[in-house]
């Protein structure tokens, strides 16, 4: 025999959503939690939850959960948190996408609040996110390219709409990212036209998925060719760019043999070849063909004509802050979103 319907608790419920307390909210909180919160059963808040979907306030989405229905006067898309750690040595890629974020933020009639972290694993305070989501505060959370494991997981059960921007992680989770194999297929494609004998690459810490993706793919393009790509030509140049690091790039630019075609995987590395060669008195492009990646962390980069394959920073902004915004208003999780970059072509092929 089915259960009568709690009817006190099925009134309560419905006060609180027309009221406007879970109005903002992407997602009515989980059974478990609802019960928890009024002090009641998980087979009351199961049946108040069907009763209220017949109703029309609220809408099930199978294995999602509950949602208030859609109403534009409640669900509108006003404010989101951009959270990112500190600001680095080298800002420029984190100030470009943050502003490139405002101003599509702009575009949909959004505030964009920001907030700096010192540490890597406090990076979100869920349960505060969680209430100002539940408040109203907030419709979403913009998380820059790295999260802890354990706070996507505690977005997800709190139901709070979340994007990752410029991931450099395989997460599983919604973002907008590069595929960085992608741009190490279009520096190899392109250095080939070179048609010089020998092939290098430039890259950052070989540990971190970008950098392996980048290699992956720059390796892909010249094995089409049945070009291998010789161990002795990959220098690791490493983010700190110590003196020491320097002098080894100059001592392995002293050593490669030539005319040599490189791969510099972040045009700020671009920037310690063309200052390596000029010690060294090699002409690029004559003797050290070279392209880079980024566009945006080396300012005098067109001045000194790199050749480079530009971070589209401007469509991940414009593509994570939609992505946000149909995530609150349908609550439904978006797919993610891959993109590529395209060659700025200079001098320094």
């Amino acid at each position: 025999m089915s259960r009568n319907p709690n009817n006190y608790f099925i009134d309560m419920l419905r006060s609180a959503i027309l009221e406007g307390r879970y109005g903002n909210a992407a997602l009515l909180p989980s059974e478990r939690n609802l019960a928890a919160d009024f002090n009641v059963g998980r087979s009351v808040v199961r049946n108040a939850l069907k009763i209220l979907a017949a109703e029309g306030v609220i809408a099930l989405i199978p294995h999602r959960g509950a949602c208030v229905a859609n109403n534009s006067s409640i669900r509108k898309f006003r404010r989101f948190i951009f959270c990112c750690r500190k600001i680095s040595k080298v800002p420029s890629e984190m100030l470009s996408i943050l502003a490139n974020v405002c101003m599509a933020a702009a575009g949909e009639r959004a505030e964009v609040l920001v907030s700096f972290s010192e540490e890597y694993d406090v990076l979100l305070d869920i349960a505060d996110l969680s209430y100002r989501v539940q408040q109203g505060e907030l419709q979403g959370v913009m998380i820059l390219e790295n999260c802890p494991p354990e706070s996507l997981r505690d977005l997800r059960k709190y139901s709070i709409p979340h994007v990752i921007i410029n991931q450099e992680a395989d997460y599983g989770s919604c973002c907008c990212r590069i595929d960085h194999r992608s741009i190490g297929r279009m520096a190899g494609s392109r250095l080939l036209k070179t048609q010089y004998p020998h092939y290098g690459a430039i890259t950052g810490n070989l540990s971190t998925l970008l950098f392996k993706e980048m290699l992956a793919g720059f390796r892909g393009a010249l094995a089409e060719e049945e070009i291998t790509l010789d161990k002795s030509l990959i220098f690791e140049l490493l983010p700190t760019f110590s003196e020491e690091s320097y002098q080894q790039l100059v001592d392995f630019l002293r050593k490669a043999p030539r005319p040599l075609a490189l791969f510099a995987m972040r045009d700020v590395r671009a920037e310690f070849v063309y200052r390596a060669c000029q010690e060294l008195n090699l002409r690029i492009p004559e003797d050290v063909a070279l392209i880079g990646y980024d566009n945006i962390s080396w300012q005098d980069a067109a001045a000194a004509g790199l050749t480079t394959i530009e971070q589209p920073i401007s469509k991940q902004a414009v593509h994570a802050v939609k992505m946000l915004k149909k995530w609150y208003e349908s609550s439904v999780e978006p797919d993610s979103v891959v993109l590529t970059g395209e060659i700025i072509e200079r001098r320094s092929l």
